[in-house]
């Protein structure tokens, strides 16, 4: 039970190894423990599966019990989840099995450890691995600190050389400010002669404008003058063409005349054209239908035919089939026999292994009587042999008796089993021969019902492929008949020959003439270029007046355009005299626009100077406003640093840890010899001493080591030279003072005490002064779980847990 408690918690036993835990004839185990810490309830599960030649597969689970249910807080990983418990309990496995947990047969733990080793395990029972920790996070603490400080120093080295110049970068900036104030005032003035020139030349730019304008207006109204003496000639040509066309009047009205009265006669043979046509398209198209009818007709018939011809073929086997099963019933009759004969062989055979069976047993009692004859014959060549029956001594003559009775008996058995061994040689030939004679007539039988199923489905299959042809041929043979009757008396497409009759009477009555049709059209063609000159002869004398009114119109505009050139022309002249004064004028304009951009380009200069300086006396009192604050940072992170180190030296070993263990050490050693007093009657002490051990490589300090000085009548001996019973007694009050101390530490959530055996090394005394012991301090312990086999010991406590083995597994009871 206390292994599976410990591997639960720790991961440790007694045992080198887990697999070593696991009950023989399993593969596996698990643990689940709940158990209570710092106010809160627990639950540890471990589980542990070990395979064959490799490495076991672990798991292990934490959780807490809130709000009536357990919740999981298991790490990532095993080692993180040992963690977390290791800090709840605020012990290791170590730190237990020497203090809390007297392991059987290791009770001298921490009595025989180094004292370098009673001293880390003396520093755990005390908890001062968190001092330990405190100062570890101070000293990291005061290095960042430290750190802080030489960051503080070369960042306000770095700068100091930026605040040095900024009397230079003021003086600069005065400059610079100064020059670009007479620079504004410069380009004030030239902004003033360049807005002057430029007024001058926007004036200048306006009568160019205008002469521009004039320009375009002439050639605009040049441009209409011709287009007006362009419309002028038109329209003289165009009346010219209307008075010639007036000319040819009489001629054209007897033409157009002649058009009309052609169109209309044309129109009445066109209605005749168009039925004679529709006419003819039907009857087309039912000398197709009957054209069609009758190719379908024909194609039927030699379908019909091919197919009686294919049909005839399957028909003209049927004789053979029909052969073919009469020499198939045959084969039947041929398998039935084999079958039989087979049969037959089967009976002689097993008759045959029968007789050779009795046979056989025949021997088998002739062998036995034999061999028990040899035995009796045997028996008379005793010096002391009797009769068998009434058991009396045997004298030579009945001796001689027996022997020739016994030989002629054997000899009779021989001879039958000789006799029947033949008669089983002989049976067993008959059987290989009737055997062999069956296996090839079954082979044959095989074979021939193979073959008959091979062929019977197929000759199935044939003559019922023959017998449905010989049927279709009669129908098809009736239906060719029908359809080359139709054929030849031509009855087929009643109807449409009918229409078509009808249609060939409509034609003749309709009396449609194509050449006259043709020649009506040839003569619209002909006269079709009077109607287009009747056209123009009616506009030419609507056109006539409005032509003359055109010309008209268009003589006065040429008149007023020629006007209005020869003005705008003398406009053009006037305001060219103006403009000799421009070129003049934009060159002053040029020469003023360079000076102001040498100006502009100048004072961008000094603004950009002016800018960068404030920016850099700015800059420097940013540095300085930093600076100024970085060394009130130092300040603060001197006076953090050594305080830090300060703390880190009193969390030390030669700090409250010394004053820890100073207290710590005359307590234990008290409750070590009141425990020792009760178990010696005084007869033993002893002394915890602190000694300088090794230098430590990291701090240079020497370590400090745990020595147990042990006193008795004799004097003061090393704990070595004492016997074994009063080496546990001084090994059990040592374990017992420290556990003590563990239990009463402050956060310390085991105040439990484990006793593991440990009395067989008492006599009678030490086990009733054990006993007094373990009863004294059961008020410093919530609880004292002692384990022993004695039971004498086990009746000096009312409470017990007692557990038995059995074939199944152990079980246990609790007694109160």
């Amino acid at each position: 039970m206390l292994d599976a408690i410990t591997w639960a918690v720790w991961g440790q036993a007694r045992t080198r190894t887990q697999d070593e835990l696991i009950h023989q004839g399993q593969t596996d185990m698990v643990v689940d423990l709940e158990f209570s810490a710092r106010g809160q309830t627990y639950k540890i599960s471990r589980r542990h599966s070990r395979k064959r030649g490799k490495q076991g597969a672990s798991s292990l689970e934490l959780q807490l019990f809130s709000d009536g249910t357990f919740i999981p807080i298991t790490g990532n990983t095993i080692r993180e989840t040992e963690a977390v418990v290791k800090d709840l309990l605020n012990m290791d496995y170590d730190t237990f099995v020497n203090t809390a947990f007297l392991l059987q047969g290791k009770a001298d733990l921490f009595s025989s450890s180094t004292p370098a080793r009673r001293k880390e395990t003396l520093a755990e029972v005390l908890g001062l691995g968190y001092y330990d920790s405190l100062a570890l996070k101070a000293r990291e603490l005061g290095r960042d600190q430290d750190k802080l400080i030489t960051s503080i120093d070369s960042n306000v080295a770095f700068h100091a050389e930026e605040l040095e110049k900024r009397d230079l970068y003021q003086s600069n900036l005065s400059s610079a400010q100064s020059n670009l104030s007479d620079l504004e005032k410069s380009m004030q003035i030239a902004l003033s002669e360049k807005s002057f020139i430029e007024s001058k030349i926007d004036k200048l730019k306006l009568t160019e404008s205008m002469i521009d304008a004039s320009r375009n207006r002439v050639k605009s109204a040049k441009a209409e003058l011709q287009q007006l003496q362009m419309s002028l000639e038109r329209f003289q040509t165009e009346l010219a063409e209307a008075e010639k066309i007036q000319l040819k009047e009489l001629e054209i009205g007897k033409k157009y005349s002649a058009l009309q009265q052609a169109l209309l006669e044309e129109q009445l043979i066109s209605e005749k054209g168009a039925k004679h046509k529709d006419l003819s398209d039907a009857a087309n198209k039912l000398e197709q239908s009957i054209d069609i009818e009758s190719t379908r007709l024909k194609e039927r018939i030699q379908s019909m035919q091919n197919q009686i011809d294919g049909l005839s073929v399957l028909s003209a086997q049927l004789p053979e089939l029909n052969k073919s099963v009469s020499l198939m019933e045959q084969q039947k009759s041929d398998l039935h026999k084999l079958k039989l004969n087979s049969e037959q062989l089967d009976k002689s055979i097993s008759t045959l292994e029968t007789k050779s069976a009795v046979l056989n047993n025949e021997n088998s009692l002739l062998k036995k009587t034999m061999d028990d004859t040899r035995q009796k014959y045997d028996y008379l060549n005793l010096d002391e042999a009797v009769c068998p029956v009434c058991s009396a001594a045997l004298n030579d003559k009945k001796i001689k008796a027996l022997r020739i009775e016994y030989e002629s008996s054997g000899a009779e058995a021989k001879a039958e089993y000789l006799k029947n061994q033949n008669q089983v040689a002989e049976v067993g030939k008959e059987i290989s021969f009737e055997q062999a004679k069956l296996s090839e007539i079954n082979e044959q039988a095989a074979n021939l019902s193979a073959e008959i199923s091979t062929k019977e489905d197929s000759l199935r299959r044939e003559i019922a492929a023959a017998e449905n042809a010989e049927a279709s041929i009669k129908n098809l043979s009736g239906e060719l008949l029908s359809l080359q009757n139709r054929l030849s008396s031509s009855s087929f497409c009643n109807l449409e020959k009918l229409k078509l009759v009808q249609i060939q009477s409509d034609l003749d009555s309709l009396k449609y003439d194509s050449q006259k049709h043709e020649s009506l059209i040839k003569l619209i063609e002909s006269l079709k270029p009077y109607e287009d000159s009747m056209r123009q002869l009616n506009q030419a004398k609507d056109s006539i007046n409005l032509i003359n009114e055109n010309i008209s119109q268009s003589s006065m505009l040429l008149e007023s355009r020629s006007k209005e050139i020869k003005q705008a022309t003398q406009e053009i002249i006037d305001l060219e005299k103006d403009l000799v004064e421009l070129p003049e004028v934009t060159r002053q304009l040029d020469e003023v626009l360079r000076h102001s951009l040498g100006l502009e380009k100048q004072r961008a200069h000094f603004a950009e100077e002016t800018g960068r300086l404030r920016e850099r006396l700015d800059h420097c009192e940013r540095i300085e406003n930093q600076i100024n604050k970085q060394m009130k940072t130092r300040k603060a992170a001197e006076k953090e640093s050594r305080l830090l180190k300060d703390l880190a030296g009193a969390f030390g070993p030669n700090g409250i840890q010394a004053m820890i263990i100073e207290t710590a050490i005359p307590q234990i050693q008290d409750e070590a010899n009141e425990m020792l007093f009760r178990l010696t009657d005084g007869g033993l002490s002893i002394r915890l001493d602190l000694t300088e051990g090794r230098k430590d490589r990291s701090t240079g300090n020497p370590s400090e080591q745990l020595e147990i000085r042990v006193s008795d009548e004799m004097g003061t001996r090393s704990y070595e030279t004492f016997s074994g019973g009063e080496a546990f007694r001084i090994n059990f009050a040592i374990r017992i003072a420290l556990s003590k101390v563990l239990a009463s530490r402050s956060g310390a959530p085991l105040p439990i005490l484990f006793i593991d055996e440990g009395f067989g090394s008492q006599d009678e005394f030490g086990q009733d002064r054990l006993k007094e012991a373990i009863n004294f301090i059961r008020d410093d312990f919530e609880k004292i779980l002692v384990i022993t086999h004695i039971e004498e010991i086990k009746d000096a406590f009312p409470a017990r847990i007692e557990v038995e083995k059995t074939s199944s597994g152990s079980t246990f009871k609790v007694i109160s």
